[in-house]
């Protein structure tokens, strides 16, 4: 009773309690709500009868990457693969550069354009190559037949992909000791149906100025249960190429006493060269400077090549496949390159050098100012000339007897 007494005698405390909610969490328990009453909308509700998985398809260059490691990861031996990323969309316009790409491969040039392909660092007469398994010779252009294959014939726009064995298998022909590479071009049972291209370029050259035209198209066509198909295709280039170049020919060692300083290389050790001059002697500059001890090249050439190219192709594939497990295919191919040129060459032989006094070498006989070096001295690079305003020069024997010389 006392206890009873004593709680009816305290006051009452009333206590209150205050939440504030900030937009950030009042935003986050919105979520969370709908989160769960979709959750429960969709334990509850019974899946679509029949629904089907979303299938995503990657193409473009994603695509050709993935197809070329799927090749190589499936392969038996060494292989590289470059895929199309599309339907004449090759990495290159041209075959050889787009096998550049791989590991081990090195091409020789030919008006800028890929010609041939050495792998391993073997000729490219050991490489074989192959257009859908079958063996394509080719020649040169001064019509001498050869082992390798010129790929400036190739177009790449008709090609699907190029692989590239580095080791020979029992299923592969003969022959390619470097390397094997298989051209394979498309199949219509393979594209769809009713697809193709046609592609308009045009191609300028600050070198030669002018702007070159290229058209090349493409159509395949397969009947709906895709057993029977046809693909035709062509393409037309033009291209003209100017190239530059300078040559040197038939180097030679210049000095006073060929038994006491035979020829030498940059490190001062005993050379290879066996050409010497037959003057067995030095020259002079028309300065005074006198030059022994050295080589040089007896020609110089300055060379000015163009070349206008023309590139014609053709495709016809027939494919038919009555059965799983048989398939059948013809292929027509024509390629043709058509190629003029022209080369002009300034020839300075003997580098237009005085050395000897018949040869022009009279103190009034002489136009060298100096001759340039590489840092070992022994190797010349350059050669300036010049004529000295109020200096009387003179180039025969008669002149230079008429001036006491």
């Amino acid at each position: 009773m006392m206890f009873s007494k004593v709680l009816a005698s305290r006051p009452a405390v009333r206590s209150t309690v205050r939440i504030s909610a900030t937009p950030i969490a009042t935003a986050v328990a919105m979520a969370l709500l709908s989160m769960g009453a979709q959750a429960q909308a969709t334990t509850g509700a019974p899946a679509a009868a029949g629904s089907q998985p979303t299938t995503v398809v990657v193409t473009g260059y994603r695509y050709a990457i993935e197809k070329s490691l799927d090749q190589k990861r499936d392969a038996n031996s060494i292989v590289e693969v470059v895929t199309a990323e599309d339907v004449g969309k090759f990495p290159d316009k041209n075959v050889a550069d787009a096998r550049q790409r791989v590991p081990g491969v090195v091409v020789t040039r030919s008006g800028g354009e890929g010609k041939n392909v050495s792998v391993r660092g073997l000729s490219s007469e050991l490489s074989l190559t192959q257009l859908n398994g079958n063996y394509i010779p080719t020649a040169e252009s001064n019509g001498d037949p050869t082992r390798s294959f010129n790929y400036t014939l190739m177009p790449s726009n008709m090609l699907g992909s190029a692989e590239l064995y580095k080791t020979p298998e029992a299923r592969l022909d003969e022959g390619g000791i470097g390397g094997t590479v298989i051209l394979r071009t498309r199949r219509p049972l393979d594209v769809e149906s009713g697809s193709g291209f046609v592609n308009m370029e045009g191609t300028w050259a600050d070198t030669t100025k002018k702007t070159d035209p290229q058209i090349s198209g493409q159509y395949a066509w397969h009947d709906k249960s895709n057993r029977f198909g046809v693909l035709v295709g062509f393409t037309q280039q033009k291209r003209t190429v100017r190239t530059m170049s300078a040559t040197t020919e038939n180097w030679q060692w210049y000095g006073d006493d060929y038994d006491a300083h035979p020829a030498t290389d940059v490190n001062g050790k005993p050379s290879d060269l066996t050409s010497y001059w037959w003057g067995e002697s030095g020259f002079h500059d028309q300065n005074g400077k006198y030059y022994t001890n050295f080589m040089m090249p007896t020609s110089v050439n300055f060379n000015v090549r163009e070349e206008e190219r023309e590139r014609k192709g053709g495709q016809v594939t027939l494919q038919f496949k009555p059965l799983r497990n048989l398939n059948m295919t013809a292929n027509y191919f024509r390629f043709d390159l058509k190629q003029n040129s022209q080369t002009n060459t300034l020839k300075v032989p003997e580098w237009n050098l005085a050395r000897y006094n018949g040869d022009g070498n009279w103190p009034g006989g002489r136009l060298l100012v100096g001759l340039t070096f590489d840092p070992s001295g022994t190797i010349v690079t350059g050669a300036n000339y010049s004529m000295h305003p109020g200096k009387a020069y003179y180039c025969s024997e008669a002149q230079a007897a008429a001036n006491g010389q």
